[in-house]
């Protein structure tokens, strides 16, 4: 059961795309983390 090149192609992309997009909400996530705490500390 092969799947065609194109489509094997498409789905490494797609991973990637969920992995970089994964990443990114994580590290916006913790930099909006920092500033909430460091607004807190700062009051």
């Amino acid at each position: 059961m092969d799947a065609p090149e194109g489509s094997d192609a498409v789905a490494k992309a797609l991973k990637y795309t969920l992995a970089i997009m994964f990443c990114i909400c994580l590290i916006g996530a913790a930099v909006l983390g920092l500033v909430v705490l460091f607004v807190n500390v700062l009051q």
